[in-house]
């Protein structure tokens, strides 16, 4: 198989889509070290309303993040919180011992790597 094939499967995939879009990554970072956190909270940490509302959009929509709809029946302030799915909660793991290893706090040779030959 040629590079190009190569680059072309993985520009299709989803994990692609998610990191070329800005920001996306930062939001699964933060709602794994908070443990969720309220809609304003994530866009207070963008600084821009629009982007954190796509961009929690689209992680919803790749089954990575999910919305917390207040009970409209409890009185009080009303806000939506997000959290991370089990699968959003794999892929910030990930993604963390992906940043490790490029930091070099993690030995590559322990790692087993499977070739997909």
């Amino acid at each position: 198989m040629s590079d190009e094939g190569i680059t072309g499967d993985v520009c299709e995939g989803r994990l692609y889509n998610i990191m070329q879009e800005k920001h996306a990554m930062d939001i699964i970072i933060f709602l794994y070290r908070t443990g969720g956190a309220k809609e304003i909270e994530v866009r207070d940490m963008l600084g821009n309303y629009n982007i954190a509302n796509r961009r929690l959009t689209m992680l919803e929509d790749f089954g990575l993040a999910e919305c917390i709809v207040p009970d409209a029946r409890v009185k009080g302030r009303k806000a939506r919180r997000w959290q991370l799915t089990d699968k959003g909660t794999a892929v910030a793991h990930l993604l963390m011992t992906l940043d490790r290893i490029i930091k070099g706090e993690v030995d590559i040779g322990s790692i087993g790597f499977e070739n997909d030959d």
